[in-house]
């Protein structure tokens, strides 16, 4: 048996609307958790947040997910970053 003939896989380059997107103005989060062993300062989950334009992912590592530890950390990045929409 043959594979059937492919068509035109490539899809064609976009342009891409640099004013109305900009880096770190659309992110998203979520957590992962449960690690195991703790980290050193007893931390056992992770807060994910990814920047929706560049796919770029940004690793923190939480104790619990009160509000209180993910309001402070989101204000630390914050801090570091301008973001003007988050999406949970």
């Amino acid at each position: 048996m043959t594979a059937p003939a492919r068509k035109n896989e490539r899809v064609p380059l976009q342009k891409v609307d640099v004013i109305k997107q900009s880096p770190f103005a659309d992110i998203s989060i979520d957590f992962v958790g449960c690690l195991y062993p703790k980290t050193t300062r007893g931390n056992k989950l992770l807060m994910v947040i990814i920047d929706n334009f560049t796919r770029w992912a940004h690793l923190v590592a939480l104790r619990n997910v009160k509000t209180e530890t993910v309001a402070k950390a989101l204000i630390d990045f914050s801090r570091m970053e301008e973001s003007r929409y988050v999406f949970v």
